[in-house]
């Protein structure tokens, strides 16, 4: 509402110096009803845009969609506003809510006082101010008058946002940003913190800022000049859980593999080297019995396996019903 008392028509945005005679005649002269012509200056902007990538003033691509992508957003943010304040919240619905919470108070206001009787109750004190509905009241009451500010945040109100203030901001901003920083930046040179050994300095007034540290970071489980061992943990030495029970499994199974590419090679004339990446603990025996019963089964199963295991059940099935026709 500021904005519109600051700027009645048009002729007052180009007494401003904000648009010029050409400028609103060309806007005046857009057929656009209904509807507002808030789109025409960005459209403007995208044609300007166009221009100066076509004649090398934008010479990458990528600055050139990083503009268009940010008049984009300003045009987004435009509808949305406008939007906002074309369909308003019903009338309606703020009234019917200050009624109902100033009805609802009035019927307290009764409803609440103390009456004077003969039967004395052990539970209930007998209070002359309601001080529970006291706080209520003002709780609420607080609630609604944010409620009333928020319905129209661009409004007169001492709380509502300075939009002239923050339109002179942004046109002071960028001439400053143009006009006086525009390709230009202050000769590079050592300062202070070039020093390794310079701290950081504080006023006295000034809190000295607290380390930030891990919880743990003191814990002193050791003494740093205590010498530590290390030692391997056999596999049946470990607890006995069904993680572990996994990893070894996988272990012996990557062991049978080495050992089956192993003999592979050996059968076609070569002699590799291999190295033993882990140590058993297991017998001789039992570790050559297991890696056997592990290497005859297939990494992963085959037509062949699936096909065996079907026969197989198919038997067993055959043989569960002869069995049971012989019973009979």
């Amino acid at each position: 509402m500021r904005v519109r008392r600051r700027f009645p028509t048009l002729q007052y945005v180009i007494d401003a110096g904000f648009m010029n005679q050409d400028e609103c005649d060309f806007i005046e002269g857009v057929n656009c009803k209904p509807g507002q012509k808030y789109w025409v200056p960005i459209s403007w902007a995208n044609s300007l845009a166009l221009e100066a990538f076509q004649k090398g003033y934008i010479d990458q691509l990528t600055s050139f969609n990083n503009v268009i992508l940010a008049i984009k957003e300003f045009r987004v943010a435009m509808e949305v506003l406008i939007k906002f304040d074309q369909i308003p919240i019903p009338i309606a619905y703020p009234q019917v809510v200050f009624l109902a919470v100033r009805v609802y108070f009035l019927v307290c206001l009764v409803s609440r006082q103390f009456l004077e009787s003969e039967f004395k109750s052990k539970t209930q004190m007998r209070f002359p101010i309601p001080i529970m509905t006291i706080l209520e009241l003002i709780f609420v009451l607080g609630w609604m008058k944010v409620a009333e500010v928020l319905l129209n945040p661009l409004g007169e109100d001492d709380d509502d946002f300075e939009v002239n203030w923050i339109l002179d901001k942004n046109i002071a901003t960028g001439m400053a940003i143009v006009d006086d920083t525009h390709a230009y930046h202050p000769p590079i040179s050592c300062d202070k913190f070039s020093d390794p050994d310079y701290l950081p300095v504080y006023s006295q007034l000034s809190q000295v800022p607290r380390t930030l540290t891990g919880s743990a970071a003191k814990v002193e489980l050791t003494n740093p000049d205590d010498e530590v061992k290390l030692m391997h943990l056999e596999p049946e030495e470990a607890p006995d859980t069904d993680d572990r029970k996994s990893l070894f499994e996988f272990s012996l199974r990557k062991r049978a593999f080495s050992q089956r590419k192993m003999s592979e090679t050996l059968s076609s004339g070569a002699s590799p080297k291999v190295e033993p990446r882990f140590a058993m603990s297991l017998s001789t025996a039992n570790f050559r019995q297991m890696r056997n019963k592990i290497a005859a089964q297939p990494d992963r199963p085959t037509l062949e396996t699936l096909n065996e295991e079907v026969e197989f059940k198919k038997k067993r099935v055959h043989s569960t019903d002869s069995d049971t026709s012989s019973q009979i």
